[in-house]
């Protein structure tokens, strides 16, 4: 996934060196990093290591894009260091300290710039939820943030002690969070998660692409402080799938039902803490000419590397649970 983050960097060297500074796409790489995660890693060579989730998000063309605060900071500090290193390489006279200052600037702005181009963002939900980063993921978010401006996500608030711990980590518990929730629908009534699932048999589809708009929304991730209180909406990184027909000419026709269920919580300034509250969003995709969002939809569903797995549920203690995914094995001994 840190290709993903070397495409920016490539372009923003091509820009830099145009601007008569000297910049390979390796040494850009390192600046791209330090803006995305600020020193949440040292270097472009260790976000390769861990495998850091860079990815493009093209939904942000739609008016929805994620909220981040890019490490300027850390790009300006970061940015010296590479500028001296490039003039060392190829035998510039270094600048002095006040074209110095104004390299800098250049270079961030140039950095930043690429970034917003190629919509380079960071699947913080993965860092939260998927064990692979269960290690370095609350360290890598807790450095998104400015230690000025604070954090502008949720996952940032989490990872610095500034919203209270979440109630579910892996997607096992997630879904045992879920299941006594009666959360409300977009469309006006209640449901019980376990209830649901255990007549639906939907699909559960962790992690999709970032370029899936059936599932833009479970990657929420926002966080806002304001004068009366804080408040915080994340996504819980998978979306369920419940497929059906509908008749349409008196010809049965294929859809699919999207449920995101999402975590919020608010707390008013100077009140107690209260617990994080669960939300359904649900929304139809359909066949359509103007669209290819269904079709999409099911070819992420069959693509095994998203191991997207049919849930059942205990008709008696709502247990959630897949015989398709090993972490998702029924543990209840109900009858």
């Amino acid at each position: 996934m840190t290709k993903i983050a070397m495409r920016a960097a490539t372009s923003a060297a091509q820009a830099l060196r145009a601007n008569s500074l000297p910049f390979t796409p390796e040494s850009t790489a390192q600046l791209v990093v330090a803006a995305l995660v600020g020193s949440g890693v040292s270097s472009y060579e260790e976000a390769k290591s861990i495998d850091l989730p860079f990815v493009v998000d093209e939904n942000t063309k739609h008016g929805r894009p994620w909220a981040r605060r890019l490490r300027e900071d850390v790009v300006l500090q970061r940015a010296e260091t590479a500028i001296m290193r490039a003039c060392e390489r190829t035998g510039i006279s270094p600048p002095s300290s006040v074209e110095l200052e104004i390299q800098k600037v250049r270079v961030g702005s140039h950095v930043q710039e690429h970034i917003e181009q190629h919509r380079l963002f960071l699947y913080t939900q993965k860092l939260l939820f998927s064990p692979k980063y269960a290690d370095v993921g609350r360290k890598i978010l807790a450095e998104t943030s400015h230690p000025n401006l604070g954090p502008a996500t949720a996952s940032g608030a989490i990872a610095s002690g500034l919203a209270p711990e979440l109630p579910s980590r892996t997607l096992k518990k997630h879904l045992m969070f879920l299941r006594h929730e009666t959360a409300r629908v977009v469309s006006g009534h209640l449901e019980n998660v376990a209830e649901w699932i255990a007549s639906t048999r939907p699909w559960v589809l962790e992690f999709p692409p970032p370029n899936l708009v059936a599932g833009e929304f479970c990657r929420s991730d926002e966080y806002n402080d304001i004068p009366y209180g804080r408040s915080c909406h994340l996504g819980f990184g998978f979306i369920l799938v419940e497929h059906q027909t509908m008749k349409v000419r008196g010809k049965a026709e294929p859809l699919s039902v999207v449920v995101t269920p999402t975590l919020h919580h608010h707390v008013r300034r100077g009140a107690d803490s209260g617990p994080w509250r669960a939300e359904l969003q649900k929304h139809v995709v359909r066949p359509a000419s103007w669209s290819k969002s269904y079709e999409h939809l099911q070819e992420v569903l069959r693509d095994k590397k998203y191991t997207a797995a049919q849930l059942d549920a205990c008709r008696v203690c709502g247990e959630i649970f897949s015989d398709a995914r090993d972490d998702l094995r029924r543990q209840c001994t109900c009858a």
